[in-house]
């Protein structure tokens, strides 16, 4: 079952994408079909960027202070912090 663009979740567009690169990297695909499926990996990354994009935002907005700024220590999600 093919999945609609605008329906796609980012799991699915991720993984349409990373078939399309095999594909491509296969090096059997004519001129004109390698240029249709580059047009479609570039409009597969831009909807896995919009993902990206909106998930980096709801994170920030989690991570927040009650002033609205971000700190140091949220914003490395559990890295170590330098020692000083």
């Amino acid at each position: 079952m093919k999945v609609s663009m605008d329906n796609m979740s980012y799991e699915d567009a991720f993984e349409r994408l990373e078939n399309i690169i095999a594909e491509m990297e296969s090096g059997q695909l004519s001129l004109d079909t390698a240029l249709q499926k580059f047009e479609e990996a570039i409009k597969l990354s831009r909807i896995c960027r919009s993902f990206l994009d909106k998930a980096r935002q709801r994170v920030d907005l989690l991570l927040r202070d009650e002033e609205g700024h971000l700190s140091l220590e949220q914003a490395l999600l559990g890295e170590d912090l330098p020692s000083d």
